[in-house]
């Protein structure tokens, strides 16, 4: 099972155990507490030279010398026994079981993290250390100089998070004269913020955020504003590995999300506009002004188009109703934006959630000026043809499997809690209800369970509509969005008024744990689209939940 995590901070972790006593430590540096039962003496293997914030397994141990059920805890990380899923809780362990632990590494380079496990009293450190700070591949500095000004050049990766740094030294000493201008070949420079330009004493500092791996070429000119006297210089940096770390992109009145996996890119509705961030760097690239009332957004299966909801309210005086619900489709290589109109039924106000479909459809629910029923619709994007639409309450939220061959709709605005699965190569839909107002849902990757959170609990079904399993918000909190993961069996819960997202195991639907996020989730009074709104990415890798001030981004490992 994989672990997520969002930040780490190294720290040490201090005990103190009363009614019994400290008598010293083994050879591996393990300190062993005064007890008449303990296991045999083993150690973990120390983990060297890891890469920053990776997910490291210790070796695995045979655990002897210890008769019946004895307790077993662990800080800094989680424990396996005998194959068992990782937990992090207080247990037990027998003679002969096996056990292997596993933390995170720091997200410092030459930083060491410790998983400590105990068993009794006895304490067993793994050690996880990541590698020195990497020396970035120069591969050619060149001068070309009309004075007698030599500039040394350094190159170096700043911690982590691939900012790649130059020091530029001067023999001079007026350096408040010089000007220094920066410019780069091979590599696109995020607007604003890549370049930072310090001066320190006699050197100056150039920090910028490569977006892409690969050569790039960096030139500095050089020049005295007294003399005109100026210096060329040149440098060849080999780009090895990107990463991309947790970021909050801010957004004021953000409704939904969708992440770009062709160029690790985030476009989120804001009001009127798409917001456009760069994942890497966590800069805003582009404010794409659409028009409307945004809500709802999807990507195609290629990554190449974007199709957005918009909620637009037809203000009539004669008429509460709209004449017709407009989408929107923004082209992702040009940011061209085009759209699409479609005949409103009565009270239809506005679309809501929308998906893309294979074979060049799209899926979309409206809202209503009030409270009543609306139509969901499957319309080909070649023609424009309805091709299917069935009575559903306003605000429905949809979502998909992998595939995008079932649909899932959880139907807002009434206290039974209507939802359906539907079937899109047999157009059945199974039913059911929760009795509760619901606002989101997801379907898991093998398309066997069904989630739908609400004010009252969160509520597993299977893929017909039958009750698995009830989890009451007493427990854990009021779940505010659903996501299950792509790729593994984890679901995704954010929390009610907390700074939490709960994880369960899709196929036991047992707790895993909490991680915490540095934002909080705010109650939507039963709305969609709101905080807690929660996405993951295709591979699985990323999470992104809707946080007050925007959209948080998660690494899950």
């Amino acid at each position: 099972m994989k672990s997520v995590f969002v930040f780490l901070i190294p720290f040490i972790a201090i005990m103190t155990f009363i009614g019994c006593s400290e008598i010293g430590n083994d050879n591996a540096g393990n300190v062993l507490a005064e007890q008449d039962v303990k296991a045999d003496f083993f150690q973990f293997t120390d983990a060297n030279d890891v890469q920053p914030t990776q997910l490291i397994e210790s070796n695995e141990v045979v655990v002897t010398g210890i008769s019946g059920n004895v307790a077993v805890s662990v800080i800094g990380g989680k424990y396996s026994i005998n194959g068992s899923n990782y937990t992090n809780n207080n247990g037990y362990i027998n003679n002969n079981d096996s056990i292997k632990v596993r933390g995170v590494s720091s997200d410092l380079y030459g930083v060491s993290n410790n998983v400590e496990l105990s068993i009794v009293n006895a304490f067993y450190n793994f050690k996880i250390t990541t590698k020195q700070v990497p020396v970035i591949g120069v591969e050619d500095v060149n001068y070309e100089s009309n004075n007698e000004i030599s500039t040394s050049i350094t190159a170096y990766k700043d911690e982590v998070y691939n900012d790649l740094t130059f020091v530029i030294s001067e023999n001079i000493v007026d350096v408040d004269h010089f000007e220094f201008s920066v410019s780069f070949e091979d590599q696109e420079i995020i607007a604003d913020q890549s370049i930072n330009i310090i001066d320190n004493g006699h050197s100056k500092k150039i920090s910028f955020t490569p977006s892409s791996v690969g050569q790039t070429v960096l030139t500095g000119l050089l020049v005295n504003t007294l003399t005109n006297e100026s210096l060329i210089t040149t440098l060849t940096v080999n780009v090895v590995e990107l990463q991309i770390k947790a970021n909050l992109f801010a957004a004021s009145n953000s409704r939904d999300m969708v992440h770009n996996p062709a160029n690790n890119t985030l476009y989120i509705t804001d009001g009127s506009d798409v917001l456009h961030y760069d994942l890497l760097s966590g800069q805003l690239l582009e404010r794409i002004s659409v028009g409307g009332n945004l809500i709802g957004i999807d990507i195609n299966q290629n990554n190449s188009q974007l199709v957005v909801a918009d909620g637009t309210r037809f203000e009539n005086t004669s008429s509460r109703f709209d004449d017709e619900v407009n989408l929107y489709f923004i082209e992702i290589d040009s940011h061209v934006v085009s759209s699409m109109v479609i005949d409103a039924e009565f009270g239809e106000s506005g679309s809501y959630s929308v998906l893309y479909l294979p074979d060049n459809k799209i899926m979309f629910t409206t809202d209503y000026a009030g409270s009543g029923g609306v139509l969901v619709r499957i319309v080909d994007l070649g023609s424009d043809a309805v091709l299917y639409e069935r009575s559903i309450e306003q605000r429905t939220m949809l979502n998909a499997n992998n595939d995008r061959s079932i649909i899932v709709l959880s139907e807002s605005n009434s206290s039974a809690g209507p939802f359906g699965i539907y079937n899109i190569e047999t157009n059945l839909t199974k039913r059911g209800r929760t009795d509760s107002f619901l606002y989101d849902i997801s379907i898991d990757r093998n398309n066997e369970f069904v989630a739908i959170p609400s004010i009252m609990s969160l509520k597993i079904f299977d893929n017909i509509g039958n009750l698995i399993i009830r989890i009451d918000s007493e427990n854990y909190g009021i779940p505010l969005g659903v996501a299950y993961s792509p790729v593994s069996d984890l679901l995704f819960v954010p929390w009610a008024d907390k700074s939490s997202i709960g994880i369960f195991n899709s196929i036991t639907n047992e707790f895993v744990e909490n991680i915490s996020i540095p934002h909080i989730m705010n109650w939507h009074n039963n709305k969609g689209m709101n905080d807690g709104r929660i996405k993951i990415s295709k591979d699985g890798s990323l999470g992104f939940v809707q946080v007050v001030g925007g959209i948080h981004s998660f690494i899950i490992q």
